[in-house]
Formats: C-alpha cells, structure tokens, sequence
C-alpha cells in the first residue's frame, strides 16, 4: 500500500498518543491505564500547540505515524483555545513529575545556543508501532527537509526512546544529562539527550 504524506488531521490525535506512548515507554513510568491515556493525550495535545509543522504520514487512509516541528517565524495553526486549556490543566498535574527532565533540556539548549543560531525544534516524532521497517520515520523527516531545507533544528530524547534513529538521520549529540525521572512513585534513571542538524 502506498504510504501518502500530508498535513496532519488533529482528530488522529488519539491514536498519535497511543504510538506516543508505546514508542516512548511512557507505561514505565505510570501504572495506572487512565492516567497512562490521559498522558498520552496531553502530551499530543502540548507538542501540536506549539507545532508550526505538523506533518502526518497516511497508509491507506489510516495514520501510521506523524512529525511536529516548532519553526521560528512560522504561524501555529494548531493552537486552539480548547487544546491549549486542555493542556494547561492537565500540564500543572503533570508538572511535578515532569520537572527534572525539562529542566535537563533547559539547560542543555542554553548551553548548546551559546552563540548559536537555531531555527526550531523537532517536538514529536512517532509512528504506529505494527509499521516498524516501513520507513515512516524517514519518510516524515525527508519531508521536513523538504518544507524546512538549511534549518538548524533541534530535537530531545532519551535513552527510553529509539535515539539512534536520529543518529543514523544526520543528527549529532551534542547534549547530554543523567537525570531521575518517573511518576506515580515509579522514579528510574534516564539520560536526556540534545541532538541538531541542519535539515
């Protein structure tokens, strides 16, 4: 089947946290199925409100994976009084357990942009897991490259996620923390990592 790749439809934004949560691990750190869906969709809904790019990659109709990027100096069409209410209600539950891994990032990008121009971020990168070896991922970020060429773009991750996708992508390393993180009394060790490329 062919894979088609437009903008993204924010009513798929149920199942992008589903491929969210698989992808990252997030379960490893709440046990609670509800609080794990609720997760899921708040973190969605966070990274598409500050999305200027949402690109989605479609099988047969069906959303296999999707890319948010925040560009400097672009629109944010996606940022709708409803979500962003949404994710400030939910934000402040989860910002206690969120805090040492935002902060590890703060202080990685404040010492990577010491005299450095960049021009965005790479928010949200996720793709249905049953599409694995299908490229989607490839697929998403050769678009980005397409729409945003001779950007300087950044990206987080951690050790939880699939980081040497973006290592074998032309992104280097170029930041990196050991913090404690988790929610719901499941704290573990997690290395925060900072990758950059120009696209």
């Amino acid at each position: 089947m062919a894979i088609e790749i437009r903008d993204f439809d924010p009513r798929d934004s149920a199942r992008l946290a589903e491929y969210s949560i698989a992808g990252m691990h997030f379960d490893q750190y709440m046990s609670s199925r509800l609080a794990l869906s609720l997760y899921g969709r708040f973190f969605v809904a966070g990274e598409l409100v500050h999305a200027s790019q949402a690109i989605a990659a479609y099988e047969d109709g069906s959303l296999a994976g999707a890319l948010f990027a925040d560009i400097a100096g672009e629109p944010h069409p996606y940022r709708t009084w409803p979500r962003r209410l949404f994710v400030g209600a939910v934000g402040l539950a989860a910002r206690h357990a969120e805090a040492s891994y935002h902060e590890a990032c703060r202080d990685m990008l404040a010492s990577y942009t010491a005299g450095r121009r960049v021009d965005g971020e790479i928010c949200l990168l996720a793709a249905d897991p049953r599409a694995k070896g299908k490229g989607i991922g490839t697929l998403l970020l050769d678009e980005l490259v397409r729409r945003e060429a001779g950007r300087h773009v950044y990206l987080y991750t951690d050790s939880n996620c699939t980081y040497q996708f973006y290592e074998h992508r032309g992104f280097e390393r170029v930041g990196e923390r050991a913090i404690g993180a988790g929610a719901g009394g499941r704290g573990m060790p997690l290395d925060c990592y900072l990758y950059a490329r120009d696209l």
